[in-house]
């Protein structure tokens, strides 16, 4: 086992020197193993210690991990909305004209182009799930990824997708005028060679948006190890704003807009982890299932749009174009 890990320098500067932060577990696909999260000495740049070698990183993604399971259709959506209570509805709205008002953006908001059909690149797209949900007659859709399996099924929804890895030369410059890139710098072995051949891919006053989570984050100092959004060993770098914006900088963007999203799953998930590690699980499977009811899932979206406004929602979305 030990001959599938690697002690690796800072993906951003290439130094080896760090301070320890703390050290964690799986805690989602619980694989065995303990791992430090660590601090370059020199940048700031957080990491994880050891990682996998990457012709082993594949052992740490289940076939039932979460971005490649198969989506639910759009229409479950509207039959849990069509036995929601009335006042739940009404609720839920209000909350979106306020979230509206105080500019705090719906997850994964694109930015508006003129062209038509907008030329949209998922990378990172997984089973399609993102992509389904696009306006076909709005945007031409393609996907990227590195799971095979995933990208079968994006293919049965009729999705354009194509399997890591991608030559630099597979499309022309410029082809793309929005690149997404939603939870994926977080997983990559060499984000700054990925992000320069996709500025290649993107054109000229194209916007490229990523999302990763924020490791600056109230909770991620206080739950530290439990954590939900350290997932370790697949998250191999552990970003803030600071140290994103320098890499994407440094990859030859540059960011126009840092937006949080309403996200409350991070903390709630990370309160579950504390639970568990505290043996309580008759209350762990009591939170659990009061989350799963619509009250609680309506007051998981307020947590999560109260998060978001003060910036503590530990999930932040960059929006960037070339320098």
């Amino acid at each position: 086992m030990n001959n599938q890990f690697e002690f690796s320098p800072c993906p951003l500067c290439n130094s080896f020197e760090f301070d320890l932060r703390y050290t964690a577990q799986d805690l989602i696909a619980q694989t065995p193993g303990i791992y430090s999260v660590v601090r370059c000495s020199a940048c700031g740049l957080s990491r994880t210690q050891p990682r996998p070698l990457e012709s082993c990183i594949s052992n740490f993604y289940p076939s039932n991990y979460g971005p490649y399971a198969k989506r639910k259709l759009v229409v479950d959506e509207k039959k849990y909305r069509s036995n929601s209570s009335t006042w739940i509805l009404v609720l839920k709205e209000v909350l979106k004209g306020m979230r509206r008002s105080l500019g705090v953006h719906p997850q994964n908001t694109l930015p508006i182009v003129k062209t038509s059909p907008v030329k949209l690149l998922d990378y990172g797209c997984a089973s399609g799930g993102y992509l389904n949900n696009l306006d076909r007659a709005k945007y031409q859709l393609i996907g990227v990824d590195f799971s095979a399996d995933a990208l079968d099924d994006a293919k049965k929804l009729g999705l354009t997708v194509f399997c890591e890895p991608v030559a630099f030369s597979h499309f022309e410059p410029g082809s793309f005028d929005i690149i997404t890139a939603w939870m994926v710098l977080e997983h990559l072995y060499d984000p700054i060679g990925t992000l320069r051949k996709l500025r290649h891919w993107l054109a000229e006053d194209g916007f490229i948006m990523i999302s990763v989570p924020d490791a600056s984050a109230l909770q991620r100092k206080i739950f530290r190890g439990l954590s939900y959004d350290n997932h370790v060993p697949n998250h191999l770098i552990h970003f803030d704003t600071k140290s994103i914006k320098r890499l994407m900088n440094v990859a030859g963007f540059k960011v126009v807009e840092v937006r949080w999203q309403p996200n409350s799953r991070s903390l709630l998930l990370s309160v579950r982890n504390v639970l568990d590690a505290c043996h309580l699980g008759r209350v762990s499977k009591t939170y659990v299932n009061i989350m799963d009811t619509r009250l609680g899932s309506l007051a998981a979206y307020f947590l999560g749009f109260v998060l978001a406004l003060i910036r503590q929602s530990a999930r932040i979305e960059i929006i960037a174009k070339k320098s």
